[in-house]
């Protein structure tokens, strides 16, 4: 179910959810942002790689991931909080971008995301078979 949850963190993300205050500075191949308490983060691109690394002021921990994108398709691996690794692949075709990639705990997830519009139909399935579909509009996600 993590999965899943991080998969719609990432899909409200993509869609336009509000983000909390931050402070950034920088270009746009390199930024460093601050939020109100305290935790940050780096971005870094160079060419068709990004690099974000971030820190939790709270608890000192730190997490990265790095993304090569290549043609329509993004090759993402990273790092939780607690050292252990993940990845992503996403490949868009149209108006379909189709996700697949293993979380943190080694479980395997994917997912389809099809926007039509300002709607987006969303259908996930995490490491235990579990399917979950959502459509998402302005409005929020039903």
């Amino acid at each position: 179910m993590k999965a899943i949850s991080t998969l719609f963190a990432c899909v409200v993300l993509v869609l336009g959810a509000p983000v909390q205050a931050q402070t950034c500075t920088g270009t746009g191949a390199y930024r460093f942002c601050t939020d109100a308490s305290g935790n940050s983060y780096s971005v870094n691109r160079i060419g068709s790689s990004t690099f974000v690394n971030g820190s939790n002021a709270s608890t000192g921990s730190s997490w990265s991931q790095n993304t090569q994108r290549i043609g329509n398709s993004s090759f993402t691996n990273g790092y939780n909080s607690q050292g252990q690794a993940w990845n992503s692949t996403s490949t868009t075709f149209g108006n379909t971008t189709i996700q697949n990639g293993s979380d943190s705990a080694g479980r395997a997830f994917s997912s389809t995301v099809t926007r039509m519009g300002d709607t987006s139909f969303i259908s996930a399935t995490d490491g235990s078979g579990r399917v979950t579909t959502k459509t998402c509009t302005s409005l929020g996600c039903f």
